[in-house]
């Protein structure tokens, strides 16, 4: 039976979201009556076997919110040090907290975009065909506009990853990036323990993209694609649209 650990990021900041994120971390902003970190977190409840949330900025506050589990399930806390350091070192420090957590598999989100319940139904079925495989999940968009703004996977004909290129100015593909992935446990070989010292000393971030076109040189990763409900969350005027659909 595939044993997934289901890791949340939510040390980021929220700048785009001030003043709200001023005095409270944007994963705690609410859509309805629960809370952006809240909503992806039930979502994923069928996927995982337990939670470990990336904190750092107002850490405590997230951790005061949920306490030590979610609906039954144990919560861990892992605080990224260098919340700078970006979804790579944000990974590393929740696969890397103690060594039980490098047992499992990883079902890994963000904490505050908005997908619609059946991507996650297809995303198990898709695990369940063969949990050796790593699964990207992208939304088809067909606007160009919003495609040069967004991570745009590379595929073959087969919808294997060749690899993700940022805020393309040529068309690519319509597959863009959305933050869910689905990682085998052997991806924890292809991450180093300790971030790049350089990176760490210059404040710059490393990419959990980078882990992807890397370990797509080794291995076969597929991206799922949906044309399915999804809604960034990066401002407070993306917070209100999400919170008129949903109140």
């Amino acid at each position: 039976m595939t044993q997934i650990i289901g890791i949340f990021f939510a040390a980021g900041k929220g700048s785009r979201m001030v003043p709200f994120t001023e005095k409270t971390p944007k994963p705690l902003a609410k859509v309805g009556n629960k809370t952006l970190l809240e909503i992806n977190m039930q979502k994923a409840f069928d996927l995982v076997d337990f939670y470990v949330v990336v904190v750092s900025y107002l850490k405590e506050q997230i951790e005061n919110y949920f306490g030590d589990s979610f609906l039954g399930k144990p919560i861990y806390y892992a605080n990224q040090k260098n919340p700078k350091g970006g979804t790579l070192d944000a990974l590393r420090t929740a696969i890397f907290k103690q060594n039980d957590f490098q047992d499992y598999n990883y079902l890994v989100s963000g904490s505050d975009d908005l997908i619609a319940d059946s991507v996650y139904q297809d995303l198990k079925l898709k695990i369940q065909e063969n949990p050796l495989v790593a699964v990207l999940v992208a939304k088809k968009i067909q606007d160009k506009k919003i495609l040069k703004s967004k991570g745009v996977f590379k595929v073959d004909k087969h919808q294997n990853f060749i690899e993700i290129v940022e805020k393309p100015q040529q068309f690519i593909s319509d597959l863009t990036n959305i933050g869910l992935y689905y990682l085998p446990n052997e991806i924890k070989d292809f991450i180093s323990k300790k971030p790049n010292s350089n990176q760490l000393k210059k404040q710059k971030e490393e990419y959990i993209t980078d882990l992807f076109n890397l370990y797509s040189q080794k291995k076969t990763i597929k991206i799922f694609s949906t044309t399915d409900f999804y809604h960034s969350i990066s401002t407070l005027k993306d917070l209100k649209k999400a919170q008129e659909i949903f109140n």
